[in-house]
């Protein structure tokens, strides 16, 4: 019986020092599991507080850009910018580096990119450079709530001090910033901004004008009232214009209303015609069976139109009443050729507006 017991023992013992060793090869595995576990979530600790640092580093940099822009807009030129540009600068426990694209219509497209150890954060910002008056860098700028017709067609940014109705069919390619509300959102294809500071707009200020179209022999008395008017330098008209068209790259002013009977105002050859009316701006085609086009940028108390109208430049006024529907777009020759005088220059400060603000690469790196 003795014997028996004994080999029984012997026999049983390999099995349960399997078993034994089984079970603290599973104990082990744990554990290590739980170690690395653990050491994964302080790696990820330490990368999540890694992007937040550059984050900041990041913005540090956009910042310091835009401070830079306010007294030295012009990027492309300079050893300032030559030397800040697309180089890496230490900030903090990092760097950031920056990198600007110029995109049309006085914007700018700002990237800094901060970086801290492995973690890279990007941030990207949309900016307006004003060296004029920020009303002239929109396609459309009413000081008064604004009504589009339906089938209304429009390239650039709208601002406007009120609401913004857009009917039926209309559809926005731009921001548009209003200082209340946009009735007809879906039919924006951008950024909306509501309940933005309000933009004001400038003085007419006709003395600049006259004088010098006084200097260039180009000074009205009173009405003036023709079939064409061609348009070079600046002309200063002391009371109304009853025109059929306008053509040329130059400047017409007039202290009263503007009628242009045929519909048709055509750009000249370096750029788009400047028309500043104290009173009504009014484009119609009575005379004609073509479409109404205005190849200008008018800067009015009021733009009317009885009917359709297409536009290439940028209407400013504080009423806009357009009938029929409106087809703009915005030319840059206006503001890049730096030919025409818009009223009130910001002499040598220059107005930074930031349209659009965003992280472009949400999340962290993942640890090796």
């Amino acid at each position: 019986m003795g014997r028996d017991f004994n080999r029984i023992i012997k026999r049983e013992g390999g099995a349960i020092l399997v078993i034994v060793l089984f079970v603290i090869s599973i104990v082990m595995l744990v554990c290590i599991a739980f170690l690395d576990m653990s050491t994964s979530e302080v790696l990820m600790g330490d990368y999540f507080k890694d992007s937040v640092q550059a984050f900041y580093i990041a913005d540090g940099g956009l910042q310091k850009t835009l401070s830079m822009l306010k007294t030295d807009p012009n990027f492309s030129k300079g050893d300032q910018w030559a030397r800040f540009l697309n180089t890496s600068h230490e900030l903090g426990a990092g760097s950031y580096t920056i990198s600007i694209d110029e995109i049309g219509n006085g914007k700018i497209k700002i990237l800094s990119v901060g970086t801290v150890h492995k973690s890279v954060v990007h941030i990207e910002a949309e900016v307006l450079l004003a060296t004029i008056n920020p009303i002239f860098y929109n396609v459309i700028s009413s000081d008064s709530d604004l009504k589009l017709s339906d089938g209304s067609l429009i390239y650039g940014d709208i601002y406007v001090n009120g609401k913004l109705h857009l009917e039926g069919t209309s559809e926005v390619y731009g921001y548009v910033r209003v200082t209340q509300n946009v009735i007809g959102k879906q039919y924006v294809q951008g950024r909306i901004m509501e309940d933005v500071e309000n933009l004001k707009f400038p003085s007419f200020n006709r003395m600049q004008y006259m004088n010098i179209a006084v200097k260039q022999g180009n000074y009205l008395a009173e009405d003036l009232i023709c079939d064409q008017l061609y348009l070079s330098g600046i002309v200063f008209v002391e009371g109304d214009v009853f025109v059929n068209t306008i053509f040329g790259d130059g400047l017409l002013y007039a202290t009263g209303d503007i009628l242009v009977r045929d519909g048709q105002v055509s750009g000249g050859s370096s750029c788009q015609s400047l028309i500043i009316s104290e009173g009504c701006f009014e484009i119609d085609n009575q005379l004609s069976e073509l479409k109404a086009q205005v190849n200008a940028g008018v800067f009015c108390r009021d733009f009317e139109c009885p009917g359709d109208v297409s536009v290439l430049g940028f209407i400013a006024a504080q009423r806009i009443l357009v009938a029929g529907n409106l087809q703009i777009s915005y030319d840059d020759s206006l503001i890049k050729t730096q030919g025409h005088l818009f009223p009130d220059p910001l002499s040598d400060e220059v107005e930074i507006i930031v349209l659009n603000y965003r992280e472009i690469n949400p999340g962290y790196p993942e640890p090796n």
